[in-house]
């Protein structure tokens, strides 16, 4: 998030799904479902980010987006840096076994 300073936005939208968090063994159907802990660590410091910097981020639900007013003019998508990509699918991979 500390680049975004680079490119101010009015708002950036996180999405993402229950499954996610959840680790299942697709080779063993009597395996035991667990979380996903990198995926769920790497979340709680995001959260945990957000709330350190409270004057700079305000976090809503969707319900709460739905009434707020937002200026649409900039859609330009964030770039994405090729290594952290990297790193984030070699994470992803550890996952499996993590």
């Amino acid at each position: 998030m500390p680049e975004d300073r680079r490119a101010p936005r009015d708002s950036v939208v996180v999405v993402s799904h229950s499954f996610e968090l959840v680790r299942v063994d697709r080779l063993n159907r009597n395996a035991f479902v667990g979380p996903e802990r990198l995926l769920a660590a790497r979340l709680e410091a995001f959260c945990e980010y957000l709330a350190r910097h409270r004057s700079r981020f305000r976090t809503m639900t969707f319900g709460d987006a739905s009434r707020a007013t937002f200026d649409a003019r900039d859609v330009t998508p964030i770039a994405s840096n090729r290594l952290r990509a990297f790193a984030r699918m070699a994470s992803q991979a550890l996952t499996m076994v993590y």
